[in-house]
């Protein structure tokens, strides 16, 4: 929330749903903002260094939940996208190995981090950052990796 004078006052939560139309669509996200930006009083450091210990109390709490650090100075929560697989794996009767995943937080805070903790899933990073799993497959960086990528899938079948 603003303030009259144009200030954020702190904390705030913000509630996105699935159509921002209707109230009583689902909530898909919910970003919590306990501190100011990192342009604020705080060093950047220092604000994350809380957020990821509010997110690492919380967590167990919340196990169909991803919690993130969000831009300089949010918590993000949506829906885990391993729930998320998941569910969809089960509503379409999908065995995991015939799953493609791509993504690029594959880290253990990044938000496709989940899908790793699904057997079988083939699953292809457009991050090279370190700390990814041995499992993710590394294919670039960058979204533009991924479309060469599925190119040279696609043209490699008659």
């Amino acid at each position: 929330p603003k303030k009259d004078d144009n200030t954020v006052t702190m904390p705030w939560i913000e509630i996105r749903r699935a159509d921002k139309t209707d109230p009583n669509s689902p909530i898909v996200q919910v970003t919590i903002k306990p501190l100011p930006s990192a342009k604020g009083e705080l060093g950047y450091e220092i604000g994350r260094s809380l957020r990821n210990r509010i997110i690492d109390e919380l967590s167990p709490h919340l196990p169909t939940r991803t919690m993130l650090s969000g831009g300089t100075g949010s918590i993000d929560t949506g829906t885990n996208k391993k729930v998320a697989l998941e569910e969809y794996m089960r509503n379409l009767a999908l065995q995991s190995q015939y799953i493609l995943y791509f993504g690029d937080e594959f880290t253990q805070r990044g938000g496709d981090f989940p899908i790793t903790q699904i057997p079988g899933v083939n699953i292809l990073s457009a991050s090279l950052s370190a700390g990814q799993p041995g499992r993710v497959i590394k294919v670039g960086d960058g979204p533009l990796s991924i479309w060469q990528f599925l190119e040279l899938f696609i043209n490699s079948y008659p």
